[in-house]
């Protein structure tokens, strides 16, 4: 969930997302390497339907 600014107001936005991410030690540290998007949806309920 977050916000989106434009013309001097702001829209609350919630998406779901779907990803493939790959985490792997680097350095001591668990870091993502790899990150593919498959699928991105709004899902608030200012949302239009797909036609």
């Amino acid at each position: 969930m977050g916000s989106v600014g434009h013309r001097g107001h702001i829209h609350i936005r919630k998406n779901q997302y779907e990803a493939d991410i790959t985490v792997e030690p680097v350095d001591g540290a668990w870091k993502i390497t790899s990150l593919e998007l498959l699928e991105e949806k709004r899902i608030d309920s200012y949302a239009k339907p797909k036609m």
